[in-house]
């Protein structure tokens, strides 16, 4: 089956320092399962609604869209080259991430995240906010800013 009629979530980092906000969608692995994908867009911030709301709309419609490489290097990961730093700990330093989630069932939740002592972020799952299964400008613009108050760095 199509997985992308199942699920869908991206990663939205935000870099307060540099005014920019990056999103990257999923894939899919044969080995290693939900991977992010080589597709990365960058916004400004402050979020602009629209801006926000179209940015998420062609991020989520690129998830599935690419294939990963089959043997990934262990420091290949997509937002290295557009972040900048040696590897994927270093581009993210200092970023709040929150994730985008779609499902066939649930609809869209925004969910906040934590970044743990080994540097990886923790899904605040209990704090995510749902949406509904229609996306609508306004509700994703409230819950990208929620959850952006309630991650840490």
């Amino acid at each position: 089956m199509d997985r992308s009629l199942l699920f869908r979530h991206i990663h939205l980092y935000c870099d307060v320092k540099r005014n920019e906000a990056t999103l990257v969608p999923n894939g899919w692995h044969e080995k290693l399962g939900v991977v992010l994908i080589d597709i990365v867009e960058s916004i400004p911030l402050p979020f602009l609604k629209e801006e926000l709301f179209r940015a998420v709309i062609r991020t989520l419609n690129n998830c599935f869209a690419k294939e990963p490489p089959a043997y990934p290097a262990k420091d290949d990961n997509p937002l290295v080259g557009k972040l900048g730093g040696k590897n994927w700990s270093a581009a993210t330093r200092g970023k709040k991430l929150i994730v985008i989630n779609w499902t066939k069932d649930e609809g869209y939740v925004v969910y906040p995240t934590k970044r743990g002592h080994g540097g990886g972020y923790h899904h605040l799952t209990d704090k995510g906010v749902y949406i509904g299964k229609e996306l609508q400008a306004e509700a994703l613009l409230n819950a990208v800013q929620d959850s952006l108050n309630l991650s840490l760095r």
